[in-house]
C-alpha cells in the first residue's frame, strides 16, 4: 500500500510541476525577448538578426516556439544585405529539460527560406561567422547531446561564385534531415528542382559537431538523380568551413540524356546511354580529376585534368584519349523548327553561313589540352590515330600540332583562332590519301579513286564563316597520280559533264585510267585564281583555268578538252559561271570557231606553280611533266567535222551538267 501511495504522490506531483511549468510558459511574454535574441546571435556570429514578426509559443509535450518574419544579415562584401531570409522558423523544444532551463532541441521548420551562400574575390565564404575579432571562431560551445530532426518546405538556396561570377539555383519543395547527436551522421532527403529539371537527394552527412566546430574532416555518402541521371559522391572535405582538403570519388549513369534536351538541346537526346566516374580533389581555387572515365553513346573519354581558379580566369588543363569518338553523335543537328525554317530560307541562296561565330567565348578561359583517339568518325570523315596539342591563351585558340591518318594517308597541321582578331589560319597537309576511300567516307559514291597529295594553306579574318571565306588569303593545291574514274560516277557528281567532254572518254567505256590529276590555286582577298589545273587520261587531256570568288560565292571557269586519239571527236572548251548553288554551263563559242587544238599552247603555266606542286608530290607525276612541256609546242587544228559533232553533242549535256554542280554544290 505505501508503494502505491509513493507513486500516486509522485505522479501527481510531476503532473503540477509540468501543468505549473506550462502555466509559468504561458504567462511569458516572449515578444519581449526579441531584443536580447538579436544580440546573442550577433555576440556569437557578429552578424545582425532580426525578427519582423511576432514570437509565440505552441505549448504541448513538445513545445514549439514559432517566429515570423525572420532575417540573418549577410558578410559586408556580399551581393545582398540579407544571407538568409525565412517567412516561418519553428523551433521544437524537449519539456521536461525546459523545465529546468536546460533547452534541447528536438525539431526545426523551415518555412520558405531563401537562402545565399556566396564568396568574394578571394574566396572567402559569407558563412565564415563569427564574432568581431574573433577570426571566424564557432563562438560558443555546443550542447553535447543534441539530437534533432529539420524539415525545409518551399524554399530556395543559391550559389554565387565571387571569382568567376557563376550563379546557381536550387529549389526545394521538402527537404527533411536528421541528427541524432554532434558525433552522428547527418541523414538527408531532398525533392527539388534545379534549372527546372527534377532533382532527388538522399544519403548521408558528416556529424553536425565538425561541421559546426573548426577541427576534423566532413564525410559526404550521397546518391542523387537529376534529369534521368543517377549520381553518386563518396569520400571527405578535410576543411569544410574553407571548402579545401577535397578527395571524392564522383560517378554518374544515365539510359538516356532525353530528359536533358531543354538545357542541353535536341543534340544530347541522341547520344544514348552514359556513364562518368573520377576521383576529384582539391579546393573550390584548384580541383584536379584523375582516373577520368567518360562514355557517351559511341564515344569514350579517360585520362586527368584539372582547374585552377587562382588566375583572372579560369584555366583548364588536361592530358585525354579516347579510344573512339562519334562526333556525329556529339554534333547532331538539331531539329528544324519554325525558326530553323525562317533561318535557312533567309541563306537558301548562300553556301557559307553568315551567323557570327562564337569567338568571344575564347577569351573566358584559359586552356592547355594534350589529346589523343584511336578513331574520329565525323561528318563526312573518319580519322585514325589522331593527335593534338591545343592550347587556349588571351583568347587565341592554337591546334598545334593536329596529326591523323585519313583515307589511307596522313594528315598533319594546325589551326589558329584569334578571337580579339576575329582571324582563323589553317595550315594543313595531306600525304598519299585515297581519293575513293575518302568520297565514300563523305557519303558520295567512290567515282575517282588513286591516290592524292593535298597541301592547304589560308589564313582569314571575319566574324562569320561567310566574312572569312570572302576575305582568305593563301594557297591550295592537289596532286593526284595513277587512278580510275567512272562515267557514271562522274555524271552523279556533276550531271552531263561526261557528254559534254565526251573526249575525256571513249565512247562506250564506264571506266577508264587516269594518268594524273593537278590544281593550284592562289587565294587572295578571298578570291581563288587557277595557277594550274590538268587531268591526264588514258584518251584524252583536260586543262583549266579561272577564278572562284569565295566572298560573293561566285565561278568563271574554262575547262578545255584535247582528245589523244584522231578517232574521237572533240570537245570544246566549256564555260561553267554563276553562282556556286546556281552554276550556269555553257560553251565557249569563241574557242569553237578557233577550232582549237591540244593543251600544249593553250596555256602557260607559271614556273612557280610546277615548283610548288613537285614539292607536294614526285616530279615524275605525267601531269607536272605536261605542265613542264606547255607552250613549247604549237597548237593543232582540229578538223573542222569534229567540232560540229562536238557542238551537237554539246546541246544535249548543257542542261544536264548545270543541274548537277547545283547538287553537287548543294550537298
Amino acid at each position: 500500500m505505501r508503494i502505491r501511495t509513493l507513486i500516486g504522490v509522485t505522479a501527481l506531483l510531476l503532473v503540477l510541476l509540468i501543468a505549473g511549468g506550462i502555466a509559468y510558459l504561458k504567462s511569458i511574454d516572449v515578444n519581449q525577448y526579441k531584443g536580447v535574441i538579436a544580440q546573442a546571435a550577433k555576440s556569437a556570429t557578429g552578424r545582425g538578426l532580426r525578427i519582423e514578426g511576432p514570437i509565440s509559443f505552441a505549448l504541448g509535450w513538445n513545445p514549439a516556439l514559432v517566429v515570423e518574419g525572420v532575417s540573418f544579415a549577410n558578410a559586408p562584401w556580399g551581393s545582398r544585405p540579407e544571407m538568409a531570409k525565412l517567412k516561418r522558423l519553428e523551433v521544437q523544444v524537449e519539456l521536461l529539460p525546459l523545465i529546468r532551463k536546460d533547452i534541447r532541441l528536438s525539431r526545426l521548420v523551415l518555412i520558405e527560406p531563401d537562402i545565399l551562400l556566396e564568396t568574394d574575390r578571394q574566396g572567402r565564404g559569407n558563412w565564415e561567422l563569427g564574432p568581431p575579432g574573433a577570426g571566424g571562431g564557432a563562438g560558443g560551445a555546443l550542447p553535447a547531446g543534441l539530437s534533432v530532426s529539420l524539415l525545409l518546405e518551399r524554399g530556395v538556396i543559391a550559389y554565387r561564385d565571387g571569382r568567376t561570377g557563376a550563379h546557381h539555383k536550387l529549389v526545394i519543395d521538402r527537404m527533411a534531415t536528421r541528427v541524432k547527436g554532434l558525433d552522428s551522421p547527418v541523414t538527408l532527403d531532398l525533392q527539388g528542382a534545379y534549372l527546372d529539371l527534377p532533382l532527388r537527394v538522399k544519403g548521408q552527412a558528416g556529424a553536425l559537431g565538425r561541421f559546426l566546430g573548426p577541427d576534423g574532416a566532413f564525410p559526404l555518402d550521397i546518391q542523387a538523380s537529376f534529369a534521368g541521371v543517377e549520381a553518386k559522391v563518396k569520400g571527405e572535405i578535410a576543411d569544410l568551413r574553407k571548402v579545401s582538403g577535397i578527395r571524392l570519388s564522383v560517378s554518374a549513369e544515365a539510359a538516356s540524356l532525353a530528359a536533358l534536351k531543354p538545357l542541353a538541346g535536341e543534340a544530347v537526346a541522341k547520344i544514348g546511354k552514359l556513364s562518368f566516374s573520377a576521383e576529384v580533389k582539391g579546393d573550390l581555387a584548384s580541383l584536379q580529376a584523375d582516373k577520368l572515365k567518360l562514355a557517351a553513346g559511341g564515344t569514350d573519354v579517360s585520362g586527368k585534368a584539372a582547374v585552377s581558379l587562382t588566375g583572372g580566369k579560369p584555366r583548364v588543363t588536361a592530358e585525354l584519349k579516347s579510344a573512339r569518338v562519334a562526333l556525329t553523335e556529339l554534333l547532331a543537328a538539331p531539329g528544324g523548327g519554325k525558326a530553323a525554317a525562317g533561318k535557312a530560307a533567309a541563306r537558301k541562296d548562300k553556301l557559307f553561313p553568315g551567323d557570327p561565330l562564337p569567338l568571344g567565348a575564347l577569351s573566358l578561359l584559359d586552356a592547355d589540352i594534350r589529346y589523343s583517339a584511336g578513331e574520329v568518325i565525323a561528318p563526312g570523315a573518319r580519322l585514325k590515330e589522331l593527335s593534338a596539342h591545343l592550347v587556349l591563351r588571351g583568347g587565341k585558340l592554337s591546334v598545334q600540332p593536329l596529326a591523323a591518318k585519313l583515307a589511307g594517308g596522313a594528315a598533319s597541321g594546325g589551326l589558329v583562332l584569334d578571337g580579339g582578331a576575329k582571324s582563323a589560319v589553317i595550315g594543313m597537309k595531306v600525304k598519299r590519301i585515297e581519293v575513293a576511300a575518302l568520297l565514300t567516307e563523305a557519303g558520295h559514291r567512290a567515282w575517282v579513286s588513286g591516290r592524292a597529295d593535298l597541301a592547304v594553306d589560308l589564313k582569314g579574318q571575319g566574324a562569320s564563316v561567310a566574312a572569312v571565306m570572302a576575305s582568305l588569303d593563301g594557297e591550295m593545291k592537289l596532286l593526284m597520280a595513277k587512278g580510275t574514274a567512272s562515267t557514271a560516277g562522274l555524271d552523279y557528281a556533276v550531271g552531263g559533264i561526261a557528254q559534254v567532254l565526251g573526249t575525256f572518254i571513249s565512247r562506250g567505256t564506264d571506266k577508264m585510267a587516269v594518268n594524273c590529276a593537278a590544281g593550284d590555286f592562289l587565294v587572295r582577298s578571298g578570291v581563288a585564281t587557277s595557277r594550274a589545273l590538268v587531268v591526264d587520261s588514258e584518251f584524252s587531256t583536260i586543262a583549266g583555268e579561272g577564278k572562284i570568288d569565295l566572298g560573293r560565292e561566285t565561278l568563271d571557269m574554262r575547262i578545255t578538252p584535247r582528245p589523244k586519239s584522231a578517232t574521237l571527236n572533240l570537245s570544246v572548251p566549256v564555260k561553267i559561271q554563276g553562282t556556286l548553288l546556281k552554276p550556269k554551263v555553257r560553251p565557249d563559242e569563241l574557242a569553237l570557231a578557233r577550232k582549237i587544238g591540244g593543251v600544249a599552247g593553250i596555256f602557260l603555266f607559271p614556273p612557280a606553280a610546277i615548283a610548288g606542286l613537285v614539292e607536294l608530290g614526285s616530279s615524275d607525276n605525267p601531269c607536272l611533266k605536261l605542265m613542264a612541256a606547255a607552250g613549247q609546242a604549237p597548237a593543232q587544228r582540229a578538223p573542222g567535222s569534229a567540232v560540229d559533232k562536238t557542238a551537237e553533242e554539246l546541246k544535249k549535256g548543257i542542261e544536264g551538267i548545270g543541274k548537277g554542280l547545283k547538287g553537287l554544290f548543294g550537298r
